[in-house]
């Protein structure tokens, strides 16, 4: 598995503005409708460019986004 180096910020970028998109259907759609199973697929797609710290941090920010959902 191919790890980028540390100037792979588009990809942080990226996968935060991926976490911010399935946060905002997640407050649109209804209550009711489980919107926090995408938050997974977020973090292993990160899981698979990015450095593990990046990873850990895009987790727990996925995690303090959910309970707002």
């Amino acid at each position: 598995m191919a790890v980028l180096p540390l100037g792979s910020g588009h990809l942080c970028v990226k996968g935060s503005g991926l976490a911010l998109s399935v946060f905002l259907a997640d407050v649109v759609l209804p209550v009711g409708v489980v919107v926090g199973i995408p938050y997974v697929v977020v973090v292993v797609i990160a899981s698979c460019f990015l450095r593990w710290g990046t990873v850990v941090g895009l987790a727990l920010g996925c995690t303090g986004l959910t309970p707002y959902g």
